[in-house]
């Protein structure tokens, strides 16, 4: 017997799931999503502070998962932390997501303006999910840290990875 049961999430992660892994998913531990939210429910996750943060999730999105998952391997946990540790999960792929196809849309000539607008209409987001500027401002801080990275060895030459010594007798 399989069971529906409702992930509480925010529409611009429900939009991103729905790109993914479609509208009837089914509970997998062959992806990463599913391994994830899988092990989440597994776990005994019970901290009340983030009930009024999961209030705010507009959007619900239906996971199928069989009852004999539920019943064998306690697949029964779900919290509030459970749902925000999810959604920050999923809000952490989409934005490693977004930095990667506007670096690569850059590569190739296209404006980073084109590029976030473009990924904007591949997951239809609209104002209310993420605005044009906070994804901007999103490319722009990742973009920063990735030159301080490099950077860091020019200024504290200490920090340079160490060449591995051959222990040859």
């Amino acid at each position: 017997m399989i069971l529906t049961f409702p992930v509480k999430v925010t529409s611009a992660v429900y939009k991103y799931l729905q790109v993914h892994l479609g509208p009837d998913y089914k509970l997998s531990e062959t992806d990463h999503i599913g391994m994830y939210l899988y092990n989440l429910l597994r776990q005994p996750l019970q901290d009340k502070q983030y009930d009024k943060s999961v209030e705010k999730y507009t959007a619900k999105f239906p996971v199928r998962i069989v009852s004999s998952t539920v019943m064998n391997k306690r697949c029964k946990n779900c919290s509030s932390y459970t749902f925000y540790k999810f959604n920050t999960f999923i809000q952490n792929l989409l934005k490693a997501e977004l930095h990667a196809y506007v670096d690569n849309h850059r590569e190739f000539g296209l404006t980073m303006h084109g590029a976030i607008v473009e990924f904007m209409e591949k997951y239809d987001f609209c104002d209310e999910d993420y605005t044009f500027e906070a994804l901007k401002k999103s490319y722009q801080r990742w973009k920063e840290d990735q030159a301080m990275k490099k950077n860091v060895h020019q200024i504290c030459p200490a920090l340079r990875p160490v060449a591995k010594l051959s222990l040859s007798a």
